[in-house]
């Protein structure tokens, strides 16, 4: 799953899935599980066929597991382009930047920790909450082990965080992105 998920595209498994090039005209069908996007080079989507694609718990599990997520059927690698409540997307995040949605730009100290730790927490406390409290208290116990692992960093080198913050929101995919590094 986590090989699966580096990919900067959306997934889904399929039972079986035929498309003919016929001219200029493009036949698709399937049958079982499947889904069929084009994936256009600017990284948007065209859903040309949809067919039944549950996920059964410990897929979503093992998918989460790998921090990838499952959203309307379709596997996804991050949930940047997603619209999902803040508890989906703390669950989804890849590092501790991005459960408490730091961004590269701007000091990076203690003092900005707390202030993203006290927005979400507001938003993702399982008390507040009235559906989804599994996820609201997993996303909940998350984002508390970012903020303390955070603040344990920028105390002892903020320099260093800082640069590892700016690697982990390179864009190592293009030439581009790899020639900043």
């Amino acid at each position: 799953d986590a090989e699966v998920l580096k990919s900067a595209h959306a997934f889904s498994g399929s039972s079986a899935i035929l498309a003919l090039l016929i001219g200029d005209r493009l036949v698709i069908t399937g049958v079982g599980q499947v889904r069929l996007v084009l994936l256009f080079d600017d990284g948007s989507t065209r859903s040309l066929l949809s067919g039944t694609c549950d996920f059964l718990q410990d897929e979503k599990d093992r998918v989460e597991e790998a921090r990838g997520v499952v959203h309307d059927g379709m596997l996804y690698r991050s949930a940047d382009t997603l619209q999902l409540n803040d508890a989906r997307r703390i669950l989804a995040a890849r590092n501790a930047f991005q459960v408490l949605s730091i961004e590269p730009k701007g000091a990076l100290d203690e003092k900005q920790i707390k202030t993203a730790y006290r927005k979400l927490a507001l938003k993702v406390h399982p008390d507040k909450q009235q559906s989804d409290l599994e996820a609201f208290t997993k996303a909940f116990a998350r984002l508390e082990e970012a903020k303390e692992r955070l603040e344990s960093l920028v105390s002892a080198d903020a320099a260093s965080l800082k640069e590892l913050l700016r690697v982990l929101n390179s864009e190592v995919h293009s030439r581009e992105g790899a020639a900043e590094l």
